[in-house]
């Protein structure tokens, strides 16, 4: 259905719609390495946590086996996070580095899901609840960390929990029943409340990059009537100083033909013979071609301003 709306989509639309998504996706690779060093500090504080409380119930070898296995993971994570936080990636790069968040998100799930047989005392059922409790707490407290993309919260909760969750399933009495599918039912609810999180996150980054285009397009649209505006402007001072330079041009010539229309009207007043009073009246007539000028003129100058 998607690729039929962008099929049916104008170009335009299809190209921003384009850009947007990878920028979104951008957007959540960075996320996820946010906060990737100081969350692995935090894992790695719980872990001691945890070795300190199971240390009395458990295979020591086990024990500082897993131990060695969290702070390795956790010290490739914070390497990961440092060496990304340095970079600008593009689309490209992106979706590399997702790559490599997904494998190592995988890689420390499994390594906490191993504390269901390194760390998990057959002996003491207060020591296994305290490990469901770490756990449930490691993978709920992470999901803010991992829901910008949905499928590393997806592999490290189900790598981490499920191991713990069958082996409370397969020990078979009425308690461990009960603690495993309950422990299924918080692994599947997580899941659901990490979708609902992941898409608010998506479509308030695509809604952003989205109001960012359109934003660069208004000012760009404003840019460009700014600049038609000056130059019109522009057109209009140029066209009022070739009328101004006309106007002058015009008033200069107009002096020598008033000037005989003049005199001719001063002889005119003057006459005392009807040779001196033609003589007059022939350069009348000669001048006379100069209204036809200016009635021109007037005519040009009443179309150009009616279009």
């Amino acid at each position: 259905m998607a690729q039929n709306n962008n099929s049916d989509a104008p170009p335009g639309d299809v190209s921003a719609r384009t850009l947007a998504d990878a920028c979104v996706r951008i957007e959540q690779v960075k996320l996820l390495y946010a906060n990737l060093p100081n969350t692995q500090i935090v894992t790695l504080l719980i872990a001691l946590a945890l070795l300190t409380v199971q240390w009395s119930v458990v295979n020591h070898v086990h024990a500082l086996g897993w131990a060695a296995l969290v702070f390795v993971t956790a010290l490739t994570r914070i390497v990961l996070g440092v060496r990304f936080s340095r970079l600008a990636p593009t689309l490209e790069g992106a979706n590399r580095w997702r790559a490599y968040f997904l494998v190592s998100a995988g890689i420390a799930g499994a390594v906490w899901g191993l504390t269901a047989l390194l760390l998990y005392p057959a002996e003491s059922v207060v020591n296994q609840v305290f490990l469901a409790f770490v756990l449930a707490g490691l993978v709920a407290g992470g999901m803010a960390a991992l829901t910008p993309v949905l499928p590393a919260f997806t592999v490290f909760s189900s790598l981490a929990l499920l191991p713990v969750i069958t082996r409370y399933l397969v020990d078979g009495d009425f308690i461990h029943g009960a603690m495993g599918w309950t422990g299924l039912v918080f692994l599947l609810s997580l899941l659901l409340i990490a979708r609902r999180i992941h898409e608010t996150i998506a479509k308030s980054l695509r809604l952003r990059f989205e109001n960012d285009q359109l934003i660069g397009s208004l000012k760009q649209s404003n840019e460009i009537l700014e600049r038609r505006v000056r130059e019109r402007t522009q057109a209009l001072e140029d066209a009022d100083g070739r009328k101004n330079e006309f106007m002058a041009v015009l008033a200069h010539e107009l002096r020598n033909p008033i000037a005989p229309i003049s005199a001719a009207v001063s002889l005119l007043g003057q006459a005392s013979s009807p040779a001196v009073r033609n003589d007059a009246l022939a350069v009348l007539r000669r001048s006379c071609s100069i209204w036809c000028v200016l009635s021109t003129i007037y005519s040009t100058s009443t179309a150009s301003s009616a279009a």
